[in-house]
């Protein structure tokens, strides 16, 4: 796809930073950090000069190119772009749209790498709030909030509340994964 667009389209045509930001995607996955943050960052390259600073793509840009950064250990440039997207997010999108909560579950997560766990408490809770507020009480990405708020107890050595927030995870997961084995057999 980017071979077509790169031979049919303006090297700076907004069209093009889709595949740019999905080859950086990718690249996360099977743990290409560097090719990963060259795509995305061309990817915002591409959209920056087409668009206005306000463009929704931008806070999903730099939500990548932060998850990139926290994957390489560089959590002051991944704190940095969770911010930039947070404040681009709440202009352009409402304030229980499901990136806030991922923006927020983010900064928590470097934040509690970072040893800021009153700083990473809020913003975990803040996601927790956004997530009841927007999605159902069973939908997978509560685990992802469960598991956060247990990794951070657990740094602040408070077990019991740690232990809490595990088992709501086991039980969000297990209530996806026999929804999704039911799913599959009926298929």
């Amino acid at each position: 796809m980017l071979n077509i667009f790169e031979r049919t389209l303006p090297s700076d045509h907004p069209k093009q930073s889709t595949p740019y930001d999905s080859i950086g995607t990718v690249y996360v996955k099977i743990g290409k950090y560097s090719d990963a943050l060259w795509y995305c960052e061309k990817a915002l390259e591409i959209d920056q000069k087409a668009f206005s600073p306000k463009h929704h793509n931008f806070g999903h840009f730099y939500n990548n190119i932060g998850i990139i950064y926290r994957n390489l250990g560089n959590y002051s440039e991944a704190l940095l772009n969770f911010e930039k997207a947070f404040e681009i997010d709440r202009k352009v999108l409402h304030s229980n749209h499901p990136n806030f909560a991922l923006l927020h579950l983010n900064i928590g997560t470097v934040c509690r790498t970072l040893g800021e766990y009153p700083k990473a408490l809020s913003y975990h809770e803040d996601s927790l709030k956004i997530r009841q507020n927007s999605l159902p009480p069973t939908h997978f990405n509560f685990a992802t909030s469960y598991a956060e708020l247990g990794n951070l107890y657990f740094n602040m050595n408070t077990y019991t509340k740690a232990l809490s927030f595990y088992k709501k995870e086991l039980e969000i997961d297990e209530k996806n994964i026999t929804f999704k084995s039911s799913s599959f057999t009926n298929a």
